[in-house]
């Protein structure tokens, strides 16, 4: 019984490492930005919005410059704050941005604010020959749920089936003894009476004397 459930343990051990490899989905690569003409103009901060489409959302930042850019991600409209002189939080910030790929990874899914300071240039009007953004993140799939209720339900069968090869058989059984009700002896009395013996019978030498004797005529023993 032992070495069963030691390969039912297993055998579930062996599906649930499974369901991570079942469950992973696609990996897909989306470019949301490839033409520098759209993005927005507030000042001198250059920034287009985009909403990840997963939590964990890899970014890759392919840009040609002539003049060094600080490059920031934030969230939505806080560009335009950063522009009027606001503090605000970023979630990646590159200082030194011209010729370069940059890769990164945004772990939650929101939308954000990609941002371009031209603070440190010698004009306000940089010459960036393009910028491309591609997002890479992993598509969740359906199916392997379908995998999981079937996995289950093979559990189930082979838990059910050693619970009824463990129960006692007809054949390995053992009756009880039948015991029968105990009754006591009876408890009427029964009497027993001595025989009597005859006046005329000699205890002492066996023989027969008339009714009314006293004395054996043969031995001449009283007689009783």
């Amino acid at each position: 019984m032992k070495k069963k459930f030691i390969m039912i343990f297993l055998f579930i051990a062996i599906i649930f490492s499974s369901v991570p490899f079942l469950a992973k989905g696609e990996t897909k690569t989306e470019t949301v930005l490839e033409e520098y003409n759209i993005i927005f103009d507030w000042g001198y901060v250059y920034y287009f919005t985009e909403t990840t489409p997963a939590k964990q959302t890899e970014v890759t930042l392919e840009i040609s410059s002539d003049q060094s850019l600080i490059f920031f991600v934030c969230n939505k409209e806080d560009a335009e704050n950063y522009a009027n002189g606001e503090e605000i939080d970023v979630y990646y910030v590159n200082y030194d941005v011209s010729v370069t790929t940059l890769t990164f990874v945004l772990d939650e899914k929101r939308t954000y604010d990609f941002a371009f300071d031209n603070t440190n240039s010698e004009n306000a009007a940089a010459n960036i020959d393009y910028v491309i953004i591609t997002f890479t993140y992993e598509t969740s799939s359906s199916g392997w749920i379908v995998w999981v209720i079937i996995l289950a339900a093979v559990i189930g069968f082979v838990i059910l089936i050693v619970k009824k090869r463990s129960k006692p058989t007809a054949e390995g059984y053992i009756q009880p003894s039948q015991y029968t009700a105990y009754e006591p002896p009876s408890t009427v009395q029964q009497t027993y009476q001595q025989p009597v013996t005859p006046s005329n019978y000699c205890t002492n030498c066996g023989a027969t004397n008339e009714e009314n004797a006293m004395f054996c005529t043969n031995c001449g023993a009283k007689l009783v």
